[in-house]
């Protein structure tokens, strides 16, 4: 089974994210139709929520949301961050990464 974490802002590229969490999907073995499943399920959550992140942020405001996904031999956990302070440690690590 699956399990894994996806991390997502409002600076987050939906498709990249979506894209990164199908190639994870395909190494790890699991069937096309569970694939299709759960990058679904995370590209209409995720959609809204950097739509939405975008305007909290630019008015100061913060949204936090996690979100539970199971399919067929998969566990995605979505977080989703936006307006939120970042540690020294997390942008240094973002800047290093270029996340």
């Amino acid at each position: 089974m699956l399990r894994t974490t996806v991390t997502a802002d409002e600076n987050s590229d939906v498709e990249t994210v979506v894209g990164n969490l199908r190639q994870r999907c395909e190494r790890d073995g699991l069937p096309l139709p569970s694939i299709e499943l759960v990058t679904t399920a995370v590209l209409e959550i995720l959609t809204p929520l950097i739509a939405n992140g975008k305007v909290l942020a630019a008015q100061g405001s913060q949204l936090k949301v996690t979100r539970d996904i199971e399919v067929d031999g998969c566990s995605v956990r979505l977080v989703f961050g936006s307006g939120v302070p970042q540690s020294a440690w997390r942008k240094a690590m973002n800047r290093f990464f270029g996340s």
